[in-house]
């Protein structure tokens, strides 16, 4: 099943549900839309069990345990260890975690070390701009297989659309225009919206509760998020030969390959944005990347020796 098929699953889940069962190669794609949509539609295990069959996969990539709290009775072995966790985080916890889990299963796996590092700063950008401009939960998860690494993360928190709309940003019409705005470099949503008054006085960013100081004080959540990582996705995806980049935001669904534009299609109803990335991956190592991984292993050597 893949990217445009999920999201068409999900627009009639309980007609659909029982597809599921029929996934034989699980993707992230699959899972972490999936997993969005279940959360958003406040989806009970119970329900949800009486469509689709226990799946012991799911089972070990915490797919249960993220949605319902059902704790994992097996842990990562065998083909799920070629895949992350699934991560859910959202704008009050989990947004460094799911960073750090996802990278560091990335890091494990990928000795492409130029690919790696793009691929790790895009992942981090990624999940930022899920809890800056979507204000809610998502999930993520990655997947190295022998030939592409895959990384795909979904929300459900408006959409690119709305964002934009929100935002006063002019010339954004539809679904599509607002994907490929976002995508082009120096494009951020937040130069459109007003600015905060630097004098005025404020909360400190971890407080709770009622404001005791009414309108005479903001609080601010503290987010320093930059809006660039759309664009440096798009640049990562761009770059390397045989990449593939869906993304699909309200009624629109776009595919890339190779930094073009190849399929637009309608008719899903996504009230967020899904992001699903997919790189080739070369198994060997290159020749200059070795010289810069043996010459960072000696100065490390040299720093031990001086300390």
């Amino acid at each position: 099943m893949n990217f445009y098929e999920t999201l068409k699953l999900c627009n009639s889940f309980r007609v659909n549900a029982a597809k599921i069962n029929n996934i034989k190669n699980w993707k992230p794609c699959n899972i972490a839309i999936i997993s969005t949509f279940l959360k958003s539609n406040n989806i009970k295990h119970d329900d949800f069990k009486m469509l689709v069959s226990r799946n012991t996969y799911l089972e070990n990539i915490g797919f249960y345990e993220a949605l319902w709290d059902i704790p994992r009775t097996h842990r990562q072995t065998g083909e799920c260890a070629a895949c992350s966790p699934l991560t859910l985080f959202d704008p009050c916890g989990g947004l460094d975690q799911a960073t750090e889990t996802i990278n560091s299963y990335l890091k494990n796996n990928i000795n492409d070390y130029k690919l790696l590092g793009s691929l790790t700063n895009v992942v981090g950008e990624l999940h930022d701009n899920v809890c800056s401009h979507g204000k809610t939960f998502g999930f993520s998860m990655a997947q190295v297989r022998e030939d592409a690494a895959e990384f795909c993360i979904a929300d459900l928190g408006g959409g690119f659309l709305k964002v934009l709309n929100k935002a006063g940003v002019p010339g954004i019409n539809s679904d599509s225009d607002a994907i490929k705005w976002c995508l082009r470099r120096n494009n951020t949503s937040t130069s459109y919206e007003p600015q905060e008054d630097p004098w005025v006085q404020s909360l400190p960013s971890d407080f709770s509760g009622v404001n005791p100081m009414g309108r005479y004080a903001s609080y601010s959540s503290g987010d320093n998020h930059m809006g660039v990582g759309l664009a440096e996705l798009f640049d990562l995806h761009s770059e390397y030969d045989g990449s593939v980049l869906n993304i699909a935001s309200g009624e629109t669904a776009v595919e890339f390959r190779n930094g073009r534009e190849t399929n637009t299609r309608r008719g899903i109803d996504w009230k967020g944005v899904a992001i699903d990335l997919v790189l080739p991956l070369s198994l060997h190592l290159p020749e200059d990347q070795k010289q810069h991984f043996m010459l960072s292993d000696d100065i490390s050597e040299i720093l031990n020796l001086i300390n």
